[in-house]
């Protein structure tokens, strides 16, 4: 959607701005009970009126006063949690840190990791099959963590086979963490062919769900953003995630949080402060893999 300010001019002479979205023959706006800090409708409520209604019941207020059920008062996730980093070229990108220093760091300076949800053919109510979903991460070594890329789109096996062999060529991850259900066993070996076709010598490790819902295991993500630790970058790449973000969890799809959700349980813990370069960290990844498939004597 492209977004303008359109001007309306009132019959007191006042003019309003509101921002309003073009997306093809239509044009959207959403109006609120509180604008600007002022009511809208001050002949019929004034803002005393509506905050008394707003303590009575905070999620009505939300969705029949603001026209937006993912208030920030109600939301799980805060607009205010979220922390950006900007590119300085392909290559190198800039940021502050949750301690307030500004890093720049290349991409061989990250410990980078795919994760990936194959999607599938499952019973949706909006959907013919479950979406895909991709998330590149880095790890900057010191307590961030930079969301590179996300991928989300009800699409074919072969066209997310291809996205992560794009990605592990762009980013060269130190591994691909895919979820293992039912399947997605058979996805996953068509991903390690096409990553051997590539000349890619990527680890790709498999995940289960395991017994806890996708909301609980969400939910573990929140004291990365509320901490700052979480970063994310600007422009429409992200826009299926600030949307999954915001209105969590009364959106209709999580796919991108929930495969965000795995990275916890794969961050390298630093020991005694050494920080790797990329190269050593999946060129160490490798010869672990090696030895534990036999290929190679153990050290």
């Amino acid at each position: 959607p492209r977004v303008y300010n359109l001007r309306l001019p009132l019959t007191s002479g006042e003019t309003q701005i509101m921002p309003v979205s073009v997306m093809g023959d239509l044009t959207v706006f959403r109006r609120a009970a509180i604008e600007h800090g002022r009511s809208a409708f001050p002949e019929k409520w004034s803002l005393d009126d509506l905050a008394r209604i707003r303590l009575r019941d905070e999620s009505l207020f939300a969705c029949n006063y603001m026209n937006n059920p993912s208030d920030e008062l109600t939301a799980t996730f805060k607009t205010g949690w979220l922390r950006y980093y900007d590119w300085l070229g392909e290559r190198q990108l800039t940021y502050t840190d949750a301690a307030g220093a500004k890093r720049v760091l290349g991409m061989n300076d990250l410990d980078v990791m795919l994760f990936v949800d194959p999607g599938g053919f499952a019973v949706r109510q909006t959907e013919d099959r479950a979406r895909a979903a991709i998330v590149a991460l880095g790890d900057d070594g010191h307590g961030s963590y930079l969301l590179l890329d996300v991928y989300s789109e009800r699409d074919t096996f072969l066209a997310c086979i291809e996205q992560i062999c794009a990605w592990a060529t762009r980013y060269a991850p130190r591994k691909v963490v895919i979820e293992r259900v039912g399947q997605q066993a058979a996805f996953i070996e068509l991903v390690r062919k096409a990553l051997r076709d590539h000349d890619l010598t990527t680890v790709v490790d498999e995940v289960k769900p395991g017994k806890a819902h996708k909301e609980v295991r969400i939910l573990g993500l929140e004291p990365y953003f509320q901490r700052g630790q979480m970063l994310i970058g600007r422009g429409p790449a992200f826009h299926e995630f600030r949307q999954q973000y915001t209105q969590f969890p009364r959106a209709a799809r999580v796919d991108v949080l929930d495969t965000l959700a795995y990275f916890p349980q794969f961050v390298k813990r630093a020991a005694s402060g050494v920080h790797k370069s990329s190269v050593q960290r999946q060129a160490d990844e490798l010869s672990a893999y090696r030895v534990r498939r036999g290929f190679a004597p153990t050290p």
